[in-house]
């Protein structure tokens, strides 16, 4: 488990980092990663897949059951639907979102950014 403390040298709102911060992968910018992952996974898994990660899926079932899991469910349980109608459409533009952006906008570091003057 990942504890932040607040550090008074750097302001009553920010959060620093100690030397013996714990934390979960659930947590915080796991929660981030778990998302981007799920989403990744998805569209891997897809009938017509704009990227394949492989590795998206081992991390998440490495860390197992969460909303994460959502991405992979056929339904998403009534309550969540009646609470957030539009989630499914969300969680889907999400999944588009990174799949789009993984496959144009990642560049190997071998190929260099063009110049500038060339994207204008």
């Amino acid at each position: 488990m990942v504890h932040v403390g607040r550090d008074s040298s750097v302001g009553s709102d920010d959060v620093a980092r100690t030397e013996n911060d714990t934390w979960e992968i659930t947590e915080s910018v796991g929660a981030t990663a778990l998302g981007v992952a799920a989403a990744r996974a998805a569209e891997t898994e897809s009938d017509d897949p704009l990227i394949r990660d492989p590795f998206a899926r081992v991390f998440l079932d490495a860390v197992g059951e969460g909303v994460w899991t959502w991405y992979e469910a056929r339904e998403l349980p009534a309550e969540v639907v009646e609470a957030e109608p539009e989630l499914p459409l969300r969680m889907r533009s999400m999944v588009d979102y990174f799949a789009s952006r993984t496959r144009f906008s990642t560049r190997s570091s071998s190929t260099p950014p063009p110049r500038a003057s060339a994207r204008w």
